[in-house]
Order: C-alpha cells, then sequence, then structure tokens
C-alpha cells in the first residue's frame, strides 16, 4: 500500500496544481477583459468633462468678454447655456460671469430667469477665489438637490486679461450629472454587469437606475477585486480614479462573478473529470502489482526480521516455481548456515569476555586517575601549557587548544608564530635563562583570529634545582584592551564634534572652577586658558565666581548630577550676548565637573531691541490715527448738528440728529481704542456701558425710569467688527427708549453678548415692553433704522430672529469678520 500512496501522491498533486494553474490564468482573463472594458468607460467619462472644459474655456477666451455690456455677455452665456453635444446633451445648467472684484456680472439658466437682486458677491466663494489665485480650472464637490436627489456640479475658469495674461474674472458653469446617466446605460459590462460613479465620499452620482442615484447610495471605494457589489451579488469589480481639479470621482464597473468567472470554473470541471478517470486507473493497475510480485516480497521481509530478531526456527514459504521462490530456498538455506556458525562462537565468546573484564577494570583505574588531573586543570579559568627545556610543548589544557589547536610535540615558536628560532623577549625563554617569574602582554593569532593574552611563565625544578620545564599562564584580555581601544576612538569623536560647534563648550571642576577641557571654537576666542579658573579666564573685573553661574544649583542635595541650568548673559572680555546651558557630569576620573555650552545669540539681542522699538513707534502711530479718527468722527458730528439747526422741517432734522448719533457711537469705538493697551481690539463690555449711558442722556431718560441689565463679559471685538455691532446695539436700544414703553411701568431693557467655543457670538436686545407691531416686516421694514440693522447683520454675515412672545428680543448671531474669512480660507 505504502507503494500505491507514493505513486498516487505524486499524481494528485500534479492534477491539483494543472487545475489550479488553469483556472488562475482564465481567471485572470476575465478580470483583464473586465479592465480593458472599464478602460474604454473611463475614456467615455473623461471625454464627457473634457468637452465640458473646452465649451467653458472656449466662451472664456472671448475678447474681452468682461468688458463687454450686458447685453452680450448675456447673449454669449445664453448660447453657451442651449447648446447640446449629439453625444452628451446639454451641458450646464447655469453660468455665471464673475469680474475681478467678485461681483456678479451676468447669471443666465435653462429653467429660470435671474434678475439683478438675484446677483451675489462672490470674493469668498472657492468658484471665484480658486480661479482668481492660480489661473487653473477648479471643480467644485458634487452637491445634491434638496428637492429632487439629482446630484450638480460646479466647474470654474479663469478669463485672462489678453495683455497682462493675468486673470481678470472667473466664468462659472453649473453642470446637471443628470445628463451622463445616459452614457452610463449604453455602457455594456458583459451581459448583466453596470457601471457606475461615485463621488469621493463614495456615493452613487451616475447610473443606469435612476433610482440608485435618487435613493443616495453608498458604495465604499475598496480597488480591484472580487467582494459584494452594488446589488449585493458577489462581483468581480474594478475601479478607476478620475481627477478633476482637487476632487476625486471613482468608475466602478462590475460584473456578477457566476457571469464573469463561468468559464474558469467550467474548465476546473472538466479537468477535473479527466483527473479521476486517470487516478481510478492508476489505483487498478497498483493493486495488481501489489498482488504478483510486492505481497510475496513482504513475506519474505516479515520472515527475514522474525530471524534478525532470534526465531531461528521460522522459515519461508513460497509454493510457486519462480523468481521470488528462488530466492525463498536462498533465504533459508542461509538461515541453516547462521544457526551453525552462532553455536561456534558462542564459546569463543565466553573465554574473550573474561578478559575484558580484567582489562574493564584496568583500564577504568587509570581513568580515575586521569580524571583526578584533569578537574584539577580544568578549575583554571585560563590557558595553561608546559613546556620542556626545548621549547617543546608537552600539555595543553582545552582552552589553550582551543585557541591554537593540539599542539603537543611541537616547539612552541614553531606552533604559535611559526618562526624557527625563539621568540626575543618571550617570557619562557626569559625564564629559562634566569629561572624567574616573566609576564607580558602578547598579541596571538588563534582559530578565532587575533586574540591578546597576558602570559605569565614559571619553572618547574626537580631536586637539584634544576629546571625540568616551564608553565605557561595565558589570560585572555581581548574584551579589555578593545575597550580601551574603544574608549580612546570615543574620546577622539567627541573632541572632533565639540571643536566642530560654534559655540564655547569647556568643562570646569565645580569645587575648584578649574578649566579641564575647551573646545576649539574657545580656544580661538579666549585663548588656550585649560588649568585656569573660569571666571579669571572667560570673564573680567571680578574678584569671585559669578552670580549667575548655577555651580550650586547643578547638584542635588545627595550631592549628585541635577538639571539643567540655563540663562543668558553678556561676556564682560568681548562684550557679546549668550544663551547658557550648563548641567554637572561626572568627569573621567570621578570628581564632578560642570559642562558649559555658550552659544552667540548677539545678533538675535540686537534684533529684539530693533523689533521693540519698531513696535512702540508703530504703536504710537496707530494710537495717533484713532485719536485723529475720534477728533473727525466730532467734527462731522458738529457740523450735522448746525446742519439740523438750519434745517426747519423736523423730521429731516431727526434724520441728521440719528446722523449724528449714530457717528458718535463709531466715535466712542476710536476713543477707546485711543485708550486702550490692545490697539487692535476693544473691551466692548466697558463701551457698551459708555454707550447706553450716551443714549440715555441724549434722550434725557431718567436712569431709574428703564431698568438696564448689560451681560457681556471679557468680549474684545475688532475695529471692524465692533463698529457694525455697535451701530445695531445703538439702533435696537435707542428703538427700545422711543418706543417699548408708552405707558411706563415696569421697563426692563437687557443686552446680553456671549461666545461659544467655536468662536460664534450670539446679541441679545431684549425688552419687556409693548412688543415689535405685528404689522412691521422685520426683513423688509419701513424704517431706516431696522433696515440700517438689516444691513449690518449682513455685513456681519450673521442671522437675526425676532422674538415677540413677551416684549420684543432680537438674537443676531454672527462671527469676528477677520474670524471669518480665516474660516473660510482655511487658516
Amino acid at each position: 500500500m505504502a507503494f500505491l500512496g507514493l505513486s498516487l501522491v505524486p499524481l494528485v498533486l500534479s492534477g491539483i496544481v494543472f487545475a489550479w494553474q488553469s483556472y488562475r490564468i482564465q481567471v485572470d482573463q476575465s478580470v483583464q477583459l473586465q479592465h480593458e472594458i472599464s478602460e474604454k468607460a473611463l475614456g467615455h467619462i473623461r471625454d464627457y468633462f473634457r468637452d465640458i472644459e473646452d465649451q467653458l474655456s472656449n466662451a472664456a477666451e472671448v475678447s474681452n468678454i468682461i468688458d463687454l455690456d450686458r447685453t452680450k455677455q448675456k447673449k454669449i452665456l445664453s448660447t453657451l447655456c442651449s447648446y447640446r453635444n449629439k453625444y452628451h446633451g446639454h451641458f450646464y445648467d447655469t453660468l455665471i460671469l464673475i469680474d475681478r472684484s467678485g461681483r456678479e456680472l451676468v447669471r443666465v439658466s435653462r429653467d429660470r430667469v435671474y434678475a439683478d437682486k438675484d446677483f451675489e458677491i462672490m470674493t469668498g466663494a472657492d468658484e471665484f477665489r480658486v480661479p482668481m489665485m492660480d489661473g487653473k480650472i477648479y471643480y467644485g464637490p458634487v452637491l445634491f438637490n434638496r428637492s429632487t436627489g439629482e446630484p450638480l456640479m460646479t466647474i470654474a475658469t479663469p478669463v485672462f486679461d489678453i495683455n497682462s495674461g493675468l486673470p481678470k474674472g472667473v466664468l462659472v458653469g453649473r453642470i446637471r450629472l443628470k445628463d451622463t446617466w445616459g452614457l452610463f446605460a449604453g455602457l455594456h459590462i458583459g451581459s448583466s454587469g453596470s457601471a457606475y460613479l461615485l463621488d469621493g465620499t463614495g456615493q452613487v452620482i451616475a447610473h443606469r437606475d435612476a433610482s440608485v442615484v435618487l435613493k443616495g447610495t453608498f458604495f465604499p471605494v475598496s480597488g480591484n477585486n472580487v467582494r459584494s457589489g452594488l446589488t449585493g451579488l458577489k462581483s468581480v469589480i474594478d475601479t478607476k480614479e478620475i481627477v478633476l481639479g482637487g476632487q476625486r470621482l471613482f468608475l466602478v464597473t462590475e460584473r456578477p462573478a457566476a457571469e464573469a468567472l463561468a468559464m474558469p470554473s467550467r474548465s476546473a470541471g472538466i479537468i477535473g473529470v479527466f483527473f479521476m478517470v486517470a487516478l481510478s486507473g492508476t489505483v487498478v493497475v497498483g493493486l495488481l502489482v501489489r498482488r504478483q510480485v510486492i505481497g510475496p516480497i513482504e513475506s519474505l521481509a516479515d520472515t527475514v526480521q522474525a530471524i534478525s530478531g532470534g526465531d531461528l526456527a521460522r522459515r519461508a514459504q513460497h509454493p510457486v516455481e519462480d523468481e521470488i521462490g528462488v530466492l525463498v530456498d536462498s533465504c533459508n538455506t542461509m538461515t541453516k548456515q547462521l544457526i551453525g556458525t552462532i553455536d561456534s562462537l558462542a564459546a569463543e565468546n565466553a573465554e574473550r569476555k573474561k578478559a575484558e573484564a580484567l582489562l574493564r577494570e584496568a583500564v577504568r583505574r587509570a581513568e580515575d586517575e586521569k580524571a583526578k588531573s584533569e578537574a584539577i586543570v580544568a578549575g583554571i579559568a585560563d590557558g595553561l601549557s608546559i613546556h620542556d627545556t626545548e621549547c617543546r610543548v608537552l600539555y595543553q589544557n582545552r582552552l589553550h587548544k582551543s585557541w591554537f589547536g593540539d599542539r603537543v610535540g611541537e616547539h612552541c615558536y614553531k606552533a604559535y608564530d611559526n618562526r624557527e628560532v625563539i621568540c626575543s623577549g618571550c617570557p619562557m625563554a626569559l625564564t629559562l635563562r634566569d629561572g624567574q617569574l616573566h609576564a607580558a602582554e602578547r598579541a596571538e593569532a588563534t582559530h578565532g583570529g587575533l586574540i591578546y593574552l597576558d602570559v605569565a611563565a614559571s619553572p618547574l625544578k626537580d631536586a637539584d634545582d634544576r629546571i625540568t620545564a616551564v608553565i605557561e599562564i595565558s589570560r585572555d584580555v581581548t574584551e579589555r584592551r578593545r575597550a580601551e581601544e574603544t574608549i580612546h576612538e570615543v574620546q577622539e569623536r567627541l573632541v572632533a564634534v565639540l571643536d566642530g560647534l560654534e559655540a564655547i563648550v569647556y568643562v570646569a571642576d565645580i569645587e575648584t572652577k578649574e578649566i579641564l577641557f575647551i573646545n576649539k571654537y574657545t580656544r580661538e576666542m579666549f585663548g588656550d586658558v585649560c588649568g585656569r579658573i573660569c571666571w579669571q579666564a572667560l570673564q573680567s573685573g571680578q574678584n569671585g565666581p559669578c552670580d549667575f553661574c548655577a555651580c550650586v544649583g547643578s547638584l542635588t542635595s545627595e550631592g549628585m548630577p541635577g538639571g539643567a541650568g540655563i540663562w543668558e548673559h553678556c561676556n564682560t572680555i568681548n562684550g557679546r550676548w549668550y544663551y547658557i546651558q550648563d548641567k554637572a557630569i561626572r568627569w573621567v576620573d570621578g570628581r564632578m565637573v560642570r559642562l558649559t555650552v555658550a552659544t552667540d545669540i548677539t545678533g538675535r539681542k540686537e534684533a529684539e531691541e530693533r523689533i521693540k522699538a519698531s513696535l512702540l513707534e508703530k504703536e504710537l502711530l496707530l494710537r495717533e490715527i484713532h485719536h485723529r479718527v475720534k477728533n473727525n468722527m466730532q467734527v462731522i458730528s458738529s457740523l450735522l448738528d448746525i446742519q439740523a439747526c438750519q434745517v426747519a422741517d423736523k423730521a429731516v432734522s431727526g434724520m441728521f440728529g440719528k446722523s449724528r448719533d449714530r457717528i458718535r457711537s463709531m466715535a466712542l469705538i476710536h476713543e477707546k481704542l485711543y485708550e486702550s493697551d490692545d490697539m487692535g481690539k476693544i473691551d466692548f463690555a466697558e463701551y457698551l456701558r459708555d454707550l447706553t449711558d450716551y443714549v440715555r442722556n441724549l434722550y434725557a431718560m431718567d436712569p431709574d425710569a428703564v431698568a438696564l441689565d448689560i451681560n457681556v463679559g471679557a468680549v474684545r471685538l475688532d475695529i471692524n467688527t465692533a463698529v457694525p455691532v455697535a451701530l445695531i446695539v445703538h439702533e435696537l436700544f435707542s428703538n427700545a427708549l422711543i418706543h417699548a414703553f408708552p405707558s411706563g411701568g415696569d421697563c426692563r431693557i437687557r443686552i446680553n453678548l456671549s461666545s461659544d467655543e467655536t468662536g460664534k457670538f450670539t446679541l441679545v436686545v431684549a425688552d419687556n415692553g409693548s412688543g415689535f407691531p405685528a404689522d412691521v416686516d422685520p426683513v423688509k421694514p419701513d424704517s431706516l433704522g431696522m433696515q440700517l440693522v438689516n444691513t449690518l447683520v449682513r455685513q456681519l454675515k450673521g442671522e437675526i430672529e425676532i422674538d415677540r412672545g413677551r416684549g420684543t428680543a432680537f438674537k443676531i448671531t454672527f462671527w469676528q469678520l477677520e474670524q471669518k474669512k480665516r474660516r473660510k480660507t482655511g487658516a
């Protein structure tokens, strides 16, 4: 059966390998076919976006399109918007022309008419900012229509000035990706496969089945593999990346694995059938061979094994007269001869055993004596050898043999050093000469390489005090020697590194202040001051150690090295400033020393002084600007007072008065900035208290008539934000004082200003008065004051809410304008 098994194993393994290789080749061919289909589909998608870019770029290249009158601009954009490609249909849903200031000039759409009031300022939008900055086509992220679920995408191209070559505007197009759905419906991925387009988040944006897109289906992007597809079936997936500006889209083709791998599976099945037929034939042939040949041979082998085990009465049986029968007869004859030989040897063996017993006893005694001697020598941890007076090796212990090999009987100078005469200065030669103990360090070439040995030679003498032999004990000191060389090399490298530093480096004794080491830079700066006292050699005009020296603080209370000391100091010899780092370390001789590294920072110090002077000058200049702005606003306020006095119409005079009050509110900000330590921001809590006091005095309001609650906290606003916020508070507070309490009573006004962790501010101006009139639209009011409030809120890019529940409460949320810019730009 073992023979049959050995013949079947290679056949089985070969069949499995062949079937697997054939299957893998056909699978790879199926995957490659799908890869080629994906490449073709990728070409169609790229052609679609390339046509969009070409049409938009051609329109942007129209000579001086920015400078044309609006009618011509609108005509050009309308023509482009109505353009219909024979393959892809309409490209654009909306087209917008923007000038270099971010102002919309023209906006056209295929399904809507825009008026001038619909135009926006686009300075903060990426579709305007990015093309203007880098001069390249911009693609925006994929967005979805909230009502229809259709995917949309923005493309923007710069409009270049013909003369300067610089962007002078931007042409923006809104693309409805719904137009690509027909393109995907025409792609054939096998008989039941499909292709679809994903955005960077994995959401499907184009598919031949519109419901897949409109349901907001997601599919994770994970490269090319076999896994569950969009339908949930196991599929062969091929993914291609499409890069549009800063956006990444993914074209995915999927084909059910049952279809893609059908041919490899059928081929593997056919190969398996052929393999099973061949395997069955092999088994039949093997069984016949076993019955006719292997069986009789196994029977003969069992008989031979039994005879070798002592069963000499066992005989082989084979009734057939053939080659195996002849072999069986020969085996039986040899068994009979073996029995006779064993009987004759048994008698001889008894005599030999007696002699062997006597010999073993003698050998045991000799080995015991030898073991005792070797145990004594083995206890020596060094190499040991014994030489006669002719320098021949008489004995070596195990360690000595491991170094030089078995050299017994050879001359040591020949065996160890390959010399013809005894080595001069050898400890053994000196011992043979004067009979004294001698030692030396020697470098010897051994089987393990070059080693260093401390060799000690001692004479062995007879009763007449004559030298009969010399014993040498050799100790391996290679590691010690290498450690010494390593320390020396490290010291040289350390000195080289320290000499390469552009800084003062020195080591001084903590107790005596003696300089023990200096680097090259220190030597060139102060000369060779090693051996001198540090405060005498490196400073001038001193009678003792430097006050700033960290010698005492560099050690712990137990006298061990502590932390590093860091300070800045101007050297009294060369007048230069240094950044000094000082730490206690243990020196090579064990004493505590101070390692000091001083880096020249004179240039930095001089730059700091120049910066301080420059900042002081700019602060004075800015303070003067705020003072002059405040004075100019006071002049304007006075002029408005004079103008109001010269106008007989009370309504017009009142308008002049309100304008004067608003200017006074702005002037108060510049007055606060002039008085503030921070010239860029104003303490808005203090400002609000002064502003409300001013308004109440303006209307001759009794302070006790209306209770005022101001809750602002530590809020500081920059001037660009503070001015519109101040005007908003002025308008809302004035309106509350004038209109909220016609009947008097318990009159209260509350002003809150706070910010959250994101930097968003919330302003609340509330009263418990008669309430905001129900017939007045706060978004489109008739009064100039509320119009001004809405304008200022839009200027802050904020939002306004009105609560008419109990009295009137205005809630305005906004960010500081500088912070708003940083949030948009990602800074």
